[in-house]
This record gives structure tokens, C-alpha cells and sequence, in this order.
């Protein structure tokens, strides 16, 4: 360093050190979570117009032309760009209808569960008490049975299919929704605004929904985006042991379930949807810890 450096110039480059030092992580990273963000916007865009991508017919059996390697063109001069499965469907019009039925199970178990976590856990966290002792208890209960035995016996109950798939998983993934509902709930009961609006004669409904309620949506919706990425997962893993879309309908998880049996001569079947969960799921994933971060507290504050 020069001796010419003066106090001021120094003072100032540690400044600019310590503010660089101090930004967020999720202020320099816009620029990672874009592609995601593209990839993301892409599934949208299949899932609600998939017949703009897929010209072939996702249920449409031809045994002529099955386990096509991809590339295939059949004497009519159309082209299967990923191939075709054992029963002779186009496996890219397949993945591209199965983007949809993934997107809607996962989209509506998140509503289910988060709209039904959340108010159960505002309720115990509020009432506390036997009520919340209850309901708590009961989350804890629904925690402890593996996903897959209770998956199991719900749909057995209640029979496959995708209306009753969406409530499977609302009912097995709620309780995450009401834990942090609770915990939201317990720190913001007892802050000022809602005790001055309790000494002012503020009934139970409103200052559960007025005051209480605005408070829980944010960690609430950190939990949601990453909670869709694992509801694709689930979707997939229903539909892979029969349990979820049932066939002819296009789902990811039927399609490898299909697949395994093909591994060694037509890779293709099961490789085409894996590839279309991982891209989806893990773009998820980063978008929700983007959220999380943008969401934090401690980074509003630095």
C-alpha cells in the first residue's frame, strides 16, 4: 500500500468491503435462479397447453410400431421424437401430458394441505389449551406413520384416482403446515398490536384473521414452494405402485413403473419422464430456497 493513502480513502474502501461483505446471498444470485425460473415457466406453459407441443395422441395404442427407438418415423412419415412405449404411444406426447397431471396434483395437494395445516395450527396456537393439545398430538400421530402405509390405506378406503389422490396427500403432509402455523401463531400472540386490539374489545375471528393470520403466510409460503416439488415426487411414487392416475391417463410415475421392465432394450420409456421430475423437482427446489431466503427476517435486516 502507497503511503499516499489517506484516512479517507481507506475508511472509504472499508465501506464498500463491508457492504459487499453484508449483501444477501439471495441479492448477488438472481442470475442461478433464472434458468430455474425459465424451466419452471416452461412445465406451466406444457401443462396448460400441451396439445401446442404433443401432436400425437397420449393414449393412442398402435402394437405395430411399440418400443420404437426415439427418432422413429412410421410409414405415414410422423416422427416420434422419443420413441414408443409397449403399447405403441408416443412416449414425448406421453411426458408432455403427464407435465399437467403432475402440476394439478401437486398444485391442489399444497392448497389442501397448507390451507388446512394453517388453520389448525393457528387454532391450537391461539387456543392452546386441551384444544391445541389435541390437534398437535394428532399431527405428531400422522407423522409417525410411514407415508406410503398411509397412502396405501387411504386409497384403499377411498379408491384411485386423482381426485382422491390430491386428498391422500393433503391429509398425509398437513401437519408440516400446522407445526409452523403453531410456532408462528405462539410468537405473534403475544406482540403488542394484538393485545391492543384484544384490550379494545377485538373478538376471536378477527384477531385471528385480521392480525394473526397476515403474520403466518410468509413462512407458510416457504413451506409451500417446497413443498410441491415433493408432492411431484409422492405423485410419482403413488402412480409408480398403481396408486395414483390410473392408465390410460399419462402419469410420470405409471411411465417408469412401465419402463422398468424394459431397462435393458428401450431405455427410453423410463429414462424421458425420470429426466422430466428431476428437471421440475429440482428447479422447485432452488425456487423455494430463493423464497426462503427473500423471505427471511435476518436478511431484511443486514
Amino acid at each position: 500500500m502507497s503511503q499516499g493513502t489517506t484516512t479517507e480513502e481507506l475508511s472509504s474502501l472499508a465501506t464498500v468491503t463491508s457492504s459487499k461483505l453484508r449483501t444477501p446471498p439471495w441479492k448477488r444470485r438472481w442470475f442461478v435462479i433464472l434458468p430455474f425460473l425459465l424451466i419452471l415457466l416452461l412445465f406451466v406453459i406444457i401443462s396448460i397447453a400441451p396439445g401446442l407441443f404433443a401432436k400425437h395422441d397420449p393414449i393412442y395404442t398402435e402394437l405395430g410400431q411399440r418400443l420404437q427407438p426415439p427418432g422413429f418415423v412410421d410409414p405415414n412419415g410422423l416422427t416420434y421424437i422419443w420413441g414408443t412405449d409397449d403399447l405403441g404411444r408416443d412416449i414425448f406426447s406421453r411426458v408432455i401430458h403427464g407435465a399437467r397431471v403432475s402440476l394439478i396434483v401437486a398444485v391442489s395437494a399444497v392448497l389442501v394441505s397448507g390451507i388446512l395445516g394453517g388453520i389448525l395450527g393457528m387454532l391450537a396456537g391461539f387456543y392452546r389449551g386441551v384444544i391445541g393439545t389435541v390437534i398437535m398430538r394428532l399431527a405428531d400421530i400422522l407423522l409417525s406413520i410411514p407415508f406410503l402405509l398411509l397412502a396405501i390405506l387411504t386409497v384403499a378406503v377411498l379408491g384411485p384416482d386423482l381426485i382422491n389422490l390430491v386428498i391422500v396427500l393433503g391429509i398425509v403432509r398437513w401437519p408440516r403446515y400446522a407445526r409452523v402455523a403453531y410456532s408462528a401463531t405462539l410468537a405473534t400472540v403475544n406482540r403488542d398490536f394484538v393485545k391492543a386490539s384484544e384490550a379494545l374489545g377485538a373478538r376471536s375471528g378477527r384477531l385471528l384473521f385480521r392480525h394473526i393470520l397476515p403474520e403466518l403466510i410468509p413462512p407458510l409460503l416457504v413451506v409451500a414452494t417446497l413443498e410441491v416439488g415433493l408432492m411431484i415426487l409422492f405423485e410419482a411414487s403413488l402412480s409408480f405402485i398403481g396408486l395414483g392416475v390410473q392408465p390410460p391417463d399419462p402419469s410420470w410415475g405409471s411411465m417408469m413403473a412401465t419402463g422398468r421392465n424394459y431397462v435393458a432394450s428401450a431405455w427410453w420409456i423410463a429414462t424421458f419422464p425420470g429426466i422430466a421430475i428431476f428437471l421440475i423437482v429440482l428447479s422447485i427446489n432452488m425456487i423455494g430456497d430463493d423464497v426462503r431466503d427473500r423471505l427471511d427476517p435476518k436478511n431484511k435486516r443486514r
